[in-house]
């Protein structure tokens, strides 16, 4: 705790949890985490990551969180915990945060990896979630996969923007051989638009 010229309180700590309980701990949360203070400034700024988290014991967890508060004009406030939605344009100074991401294999082949966010501002809800496959077989044949979704909800004046992607690919080594990809947005409400595309793909013709 600081006080005089300036005032402002500091923590540093560790937040621990473990469910259902620590002896049976088949989700276990650990995060560092910094927190900032300033009284003078009328602002609080708390940055956490996570460490030495897993899932039944054995899947790491990782992942960065960051919130920022200013209570004396200009007002605003941001949470993120993953990050932000990539058309959302944060506040000055917030920081780039690592996704909170879970690793479901324990080897380089194959490999499933799963990524999400949840942010919540002064005027948004934002949040999204993707899965991304990899394995390789013999000769050199491998399959890639991805499959995700992204929202953007503005409160005023209202607005929302729902996008997804799925995708997966056959290849030899680096050369394509099958792939099928569809995207598309969902946005409104006034004008309510859908946009989507689907692509084949074989060897080296293709339609969408």
């Amino acid at each position: 705790l600081e006080w005089g010229q300036r005032t402002r309180l500091i923590l540093l700590g560790r937040i621990t949890a473990a469910l259902p309980d620590l002896d049976h701990d088949l989700l276990m949360l650990r995060m560092d985490a910094l927190g900032v203070f300033d009284f003078d400034q009328g602002s609080a700024e708390i940055d956490a990551v996570l460490v030495d988290s897993k899932l039944l014991q054995r899947f790491v967890l990782t992942g960065e969180m960051a919130m920022r508060l200013r209570w004396h004009p200009p007002r605003n406030f941001a949470l993120a915990v993953g990050g932000m939605h990539r058309s959302f344009t944060p506040p000055a100074g917030f920081p780039l945060l690592q996704r909170l991401a879970l690793n479901l294999t324990t080897g380089s082949n194959p490999r499933l990896t799963c990524e999400s966010y949840f942010a919540i501002t002064s005027n948004s809800v934002q949040f999204g979630a993707a899965a991304n496959l990899y394995a390789e077989g013999p000769m050199g044949f491998n399959v890639t996969g991805q499959a995700g979704f992204d929202v953007l909800i503005t409160l005023s004046p209202f607005h929302f923007l729902a996008e997804f992607l799925a995708s997966m690919q056959v290849r030899k080594g680096t050369r394509n051989i099958l792939k099928v990809k569809v995207e598309g947005a969902l946005e409104g409400p006034r004008p309510l638009q859908l946009r989507a595309k689907a692509t084949f793909e074989i060897f080296w013709w293709d339609v969408s």
